[in-house]
């Protein structure tokens, strides 16, 4: 017997709720799944990028006459060759601050006080840095800004405890012998007593106490 017009309606419609709920029903378990994934996928993001911005152990910045010490050091740090300070700022802003950092900036084109103390800011007052004043031939048509580069380097060192110097402009000015030909870059016997000197200036860092970085 057929159902009158509107009672068929009604009954259809209550079909297709009750469809429609079977289906959300069926649906729902696999997009909650879905949803936790998603959560999990972000939760696991953010912790590799965290991890990613984390204190690095030891990083070397600066240009070749650094880069090119490297071998010797044997510390097993991270090196990043950059010709300015802003360079290495941008580097340390995008990857992280270091526990301790040997910087050798300025032999391509000098340093200011204002690229100096940028660079110490972003690495904090935390890392030990081992600051390296510049060498390069006695050419001052050529090489106008040694003087003031180095001027900037040592008056950080006196101003910051923990900024150490590592003054191999006077050390080669003594013991030419330290560098090739070209008055710039270290020769062997150079590249050995860089490394030493970096070992030294490194030792007892951090200092013991409540706070002290766990290298």
């Amino acid at each position: 017997m057929a159902l009158p017009g509107t009672l068929a309606t009604i009954v259809g419609g209550v079909c297709l709720v009750l469809g429609i709920s079977a289906i959300a029903h069926d649906l729902s378990q696999p997009l909650r799944e879905q949803a936790q994934a998603r959560l999990d996928d972000g939760w696991a993001e953010s912790r590799a990028a965290a991890e990613e911005r984390s204190p690095l152990g030891t990083v070397m910045l600066g240009d070749g006459e650094l880069i090119g010490v490297g071998a010797c050091l044997g510390i097993g740090a991270v090196t990043v060759a950059t010709l300015s300070a802003d360079d290495a700022v941008d580097w340390l802003a995008s990857r992280g601050v270091s526990r301790r950092a040997i910087v050798h900036i300025g032999t391509s084109q000098g340093l200011t006080e204002r690229e100096a103390r940028d660079v110490l800011a972003v690495l904090g007052g935390q890392s030990l840095v081992v600051w390296s004043t510049i060498q390069v031939p006695d050419d001052r048509r050529r090489f106008t800004f040694e003087k003031e580069t180095n001027r900037v380097v040592r008056a950080l060192a006196r101003e910051h405890d923990h900024v150490r110097l590592l003054d191999w402009n006077r050390l080669t000015s003594a013991r030419p012998e330290l560098l090739l030909d070209d008055g710039v870059r270290a020769s062997a016997r150079g590249c050995r007593a860089y490394a030493r000197l970096v070992a030294r200036l490194l030792e007892g860092w951090p200092p013991r106490g409540p706070g002290s970085l766990n290298l």
